[in-house]
């Protein structure tokens, strides 16, 4: 499903400064109620940021918290972001982000085939957010990601130059 998703399993875990930073941030309502943005991202000073700056544009860094017991809907992002990688800082084992597509062409869909995101904690996960995706938090535990909103580099571009790259250090 490299045209949904891609985990970059080579790459090196987050420090654990970032995963405090993610832990202790403010979180503030953005757009909608229940869709908390957490403010003064420090990895946006971070040499990976502006690697990715230099080589594929604008890239910002933000927090992320999906609350307990929660569905953020299926949607295709309309924002100026082109794709987004995101790290996983805290969720549950129950927590999952899908993508789906209709298993016929029909009128009414009603059975959609889905995807599953992989994710590995504090490792980078490029997401096609063009394409339909959701994020189920069925826990009692709030989910954090460190997502990076990439917004000049489609998301084909981006994967393949974050493929050339040699990571050693954030």
């Amino acid at each position: 499903m490299e045209d949904l998703f891609y985990c970059f399993e080579n790459y090196p875990t987050l420090p654990p400064p970032l995963f405090a930073d993610a832990l202790n941030a403010t979180y503030k309502e953005h757009f909608h109620p229940h869709d908390f943005r957490g403010t003064n991202c420090s990895f946006n000073n971070s040499k990976f940021i502006q690697t990715l700056r230099q080589n594929i544009g604008e890239v910002t860094a933000l927090w992320i918290k999906n609350p307990p017991n929660t569905l953020y809907n299926w949607h295709i992002d309309k924002d100026i972001r082109k794709c987004s990688i995101n790290f996983v800082i805290k969720q549950s084992d129950k927590a999952m982000a899908l993508y789906r597509k209709p298993m016929y062409d029909v009128k009414e869909v009603i059975y959609y085939k889905t995807q599953t995101v992989k994710y590995i904690i504090g490792k980078p996960t490029i997401l096609n957010v063009k394409k339909e995706h959701c994020v189920i938090n069925p826990s009692d535990e709030e989910r954090i990601i460190l997502s990076l909103c990439v917004r000049e580099s489609s998301y084909e571009d981006t994967l393949n130059f974050m493929k050339t790259l040699n990571i050693t250090e954030y």
